[in-house]
C-alpha cells in the first residue's frame, strides 16, 4: 500500500470503539501482536516504570513534549504517542524526537491490520505506535498522551508504571460526563496499581474520587506545584524563564500554562531518571528547543503577525488570555472556529471580553457544524465564512503590521491554516 491509501483506508474507519467502554479489543490486539512474548514487553512487565501515561483536559500535549525533550537530553531513547496531529498522521508517532516515516507508517498498519480485528481509528494508531516501537533495539521509555478521557482509552491498555495528571476540567462531555466528578474518575482510570503518579493539586470537589483511587491502586501519589518563574519582557516577545533548583531555564512555550506542564515534567523526570544530576545543564537547555506547533506559534505572512493557538475549550482560552496580556499589538483579529461538540459560549464569550478584539469566524475542518450554529455570535462578528482560508484573506486583507491575527478554538483549524502558512 502507498501512505496516501493507508490514510484513506484508516479515515473510512469508526471513530470510536464500536463497543463502549471496552478496552477488550485494544488488550486483544496486543496479544494478537505477540505483545507479551516481544523483548519489548518482556522489558516493561519487568521494568513498568518505562512507560508513561499522560492524560488532563489541558497540557497533555506539551506536557508530553517537555517529557521528550527532558529524557532525551539525559540520554535516553525515547517513544511518544500524541494526538490529535495538525497536518500529518506521522506527527503523532516519534522515535528520539523524529516523526515516523512513511514507509514505516505503512508498515506499521499493514501489521496492524494483518494481525488484529475491529479496532477502530484511534486504537489501530495506538497499536501502529506499539508495533513501531516493538522494532526498536533499544527502549529506555515510552510516553502516551491518551486521546479521551483516560479509563476506556486505548492507551491505557499498555501496561504502564506511571500515570501523569495534567489539569482537570470539563471536555468531551458527551464521553465523560456533565460534571467534574465524573471527568475525574475517568480520568484518574489511568493509575496503575502500586505505581508512580505525578500530578497537578487536584480541585477540592473530586477529593473523594481521589480518595477513593489512592484507596484501592495504593502507589506513590506527587502532587507537583510549579516552579517559580519571572517574565522576560526585554525581546520582541515576551518569555517566561522557570526558576528550578538546579538553575534558570527560558522556555520556548508561553504563559503560565508552560511553567506548569514544564514543572511537572521535570518532577517527572527527577523522580524516573536517578543519574539526573549528571545532565542538570542539558536538561534545562533541552527546554528553551522545545517545539510543539500550534501553541501560540508565530508566523509572518506579508509583515502581518499570526499566532495558531489550538484552545478549544474554556480551561484552555483562559490560559489563552493570560498569556495575551503580555504581548504587544494594536488590535486582535481573532479567527475562530469550533467544534460542534464544544462549548462555544463558553469559548467566545471570553474571548469577546478582550479589549480592541474583531471576531472573524469560520468551519473547523473536523466536527464543525454549518456556520449557522454560531447563532447570535454571528452578528458580533466582522466576518464569518465556512472556508476558513478564506477567512484567513481577508484578516490579512484588514490587519495592520500592529496587529495580531489570532487563530485558535481548534486543533484542527490550526492545522488547517498552519499547512496553508507552511506553503508560503
Amino acid at each position: 500500500m502507498q501512505y496516501t491509501d493507508v490514510i484513506k483506508a484508516m479515515e473510512s474507519e469508526p471513530a470510536m470503539p464500536e463497543k463502549i467502554p471496552s478496552l477488550g479489543p485494544t488488550q486483544k490486539a496486543l496479544e494478537d501482536l505477540q505483545f507479551y512474548e516481544s523483548s519489548l514487553g518482556k522489558n516493561i512487565l519487568s521494568h513498568p516504570d518505562k512507560v508513561i501515561v499522560v492524560t488532563g483536559t489541558n497540557g497533555k500535549g506539551s506536557t508530553c513534549a517537555a517529557l521528550e525533550a527532558l529524557f532525551l537530553a539525559a540520554g535516553e531513547s525515547v517513544g511518544l504517542y500524541t494526538s490529535p496531529h495538525l497536518i500529518d498522521y506521522t506527527e503523532r508517532i516519534r522515535w528520539n524526537g523524529q516523526d515516523i516515516s512513511h514507509e514505516d507508517f505503512v508498515q506499521a498498519y499493514e501489521t496492524v491490520k494483518e494481525k488484529t480485528k475491529q479496532l477502530s481509528h484511534f486504537e489501530t494508531l495506538t497499536m501502529m505506535a506499539v508495533v513501531h516501537f516493538m522494532k526498536q533495539k533499544k527502549v529506555d521509555r515510552l510516553i502516551f498522551e491518551v486521546g479521551i478521557g483516560g479509563l476506556w482509552d486505548a492507551s491505557n491498555a499498555i501496561p504502564h508504571g506511571v500515570a501523569v495528571l495534567t489539569t482537570i476540567g470539563l471536555d468531551h462531555k458527551q464521553f465523560l460526563g456533565n460534571t467534574l466528578c465524573e471527568v475525574a474518575e475517568n480520568k484518574l482510570g489511568i493509575v496503575p496499581s502500586n505505581g508512580k503518579i505525578f500530578h497537578f493539586p487536584f480541585p477540592p470537589d473530586i477529593n473523594p474520587i481521589v480518595k477513593d483511587v489512592q484507596t484501592r491502586k495504593q502507589g506513590t501519589w506527587l502532587a507537583c506545584e510549579p516552579f517559580p518563574h519571572i517574565l522576560n519582557t526585554k525581546h520582541l516577545e515576551p518569555q517566561w524563564v522557570l526558576l528550578t533548583p538546579w538553575g534558570s531555564a527560558p522556555l520556548n512555550m508561553p504563559g503560565l500554562r508552560a511553567v506548569q506542564n514544564i514543572s511537572l515534567a521535570l518532577r517527572v523526570v527527577e523522580n524516573l531518571t536517578s543519574h539526573m544530576e549528571n545532565h542538570f545543564q542539558a536538561l534545562l537547555s533541552s527546554l528553551e528547543s522545545i517545539r510543539w506547533p500550534g501553541r501560540m506559534e508565530k508566523f509572518m505572512i506579508d509583515g502581518k503577525s499570526i499566532y495558531l493557538s489550538g484552545d478549544h475549550n474554556p480551561e484552555g482560552v483562559q490560559s489563552l488570555l493570560e498569556i495575551l496580556k503580555n504581548y504587544k499589538y494594536k488590535r486582535v483579529l481573532a479567527l475562530v472556529g469550533i467544534g460542534q461538540d464544544k462549548d462555544i459560549s463558553g469559548i467566545l464569550d471570553p474571548l469577546l471580553q478582550l479589549d480592541k478584539l474583531s471576531l472573524y469566524l469560520t468551519k473547523t475542518p473536523f466536527k464543525g457544524g454549518p456556520i449557522e450554529l454560531y447563532g447570535k455570535y454571528l452578528n458580533q462578528s466582522k466576518f464569518a465564512h465556512e472556508n476558513g482560508l478564506t477567512v484567513l484573506q481577508q484578516a490579512l486583507q484588514d490587519a495592520d503590521a500592529e496587529d495580531m491575527i489570532l487563530v485558535t478554538g481548534s486543533l484542527y483549524l490550526v492545522g488547517q491554516i498552519r499547512q496553508y502558512l507552511l506553503s508560503r
